[in-house]
């Protein structure tokens, strides 16, 4: 076991996330991890299944879910929502997005983690038929939202910089919570680490200045 703490200790600091955070939330902002932390070099792997961290080499994870993970240290980084986003041009052809009913005007797209349900009825009280074009992943619903193809239903995390430039745009001013936020999760024993701990500061860091939709 101190063999593997020493081995743990030294080297690249080993992530684990999801696809779409790190390409839309992460990737933007790691130019600054660096000019922070220039001595820690970083190794990233991209999976949504949950980290077996006693059979893998990876030091933390940063994960979706509703609450703290049992028996891992957990802390919240931020959490999420859900907002329609297309190109300014769908929306100028089919016109604003005001209730459930708008909907019917528009190409769909969505996944099985942004599902229309979630927004229409986000308690799951009435019955919601999903429609549309569906894809199997979150950056490809909104790839596809930025191509034109259809009104995506998006998380906020991955959308703001695209709404920011102006390559798609919100359909609604109508949000919704989504019910997971982002976890920074890691064994009890790696927190005490210091390269842990100093990633750890700066993602907080970024997510408290990053807005929160209006």
């Amino acid at each position: 076991m101190q063999q593997l703490r020493q081995d743990r200790m030294s080297g690249a600091l080993r992530i684990s996330t999801l696809a779409s955070f790190l390409q839309k939330w992460l990737l933007p902002r790691l130019p600054r991890f660096h000019d922070r932390h220039p001595a820690i070099e970083l190794s990233i792997h991209t999976s949504r299944s949950p980290i077996d961290f006693a059979n893998r080499d990876f030091h933390c994870a940063v994960r979706m879910s509703p609450g703290p993970t049992p028996g891992l240290y957990s802390e919240k980084l931020m959490d999420e929502w859900f907002l329609p986003v297309c190109t300014p041009e769908l929306l100028a052809k089919h016109g604003p997005l005001r209730n459930a009913a708008d909907l019917q005007r528009f190409p769909l797209l969505h996944s099985s983690d942004e599902e229309w349900s979630l927004w229409v009825d986000p308690k799951g009280t009435t019955a919601w038929q999903e429609r549309g074009t569906a894809f199997d992943d979150s950056l490809t619903v909104l790839a596809g939202a930025e191509q034109g193809i259809g009104l995506a239903l998006a998380r906020w995390s991955l959308a703001a910089q695209d709404l920011t430039s102006g390559r798609i745009v919100r359909a609604s001013k109508r949000i919704v919570p989504c019910p997971r936020s982002y976890y920074f999760v890691c064994p009890e024993m790696y927190v005490t680490m210091p390269k842990v701990q100093q990633l750890l500061a700066w993602l907080l860091e970024m997510a408290a200045a990053f807005p929160q939709p209006q």
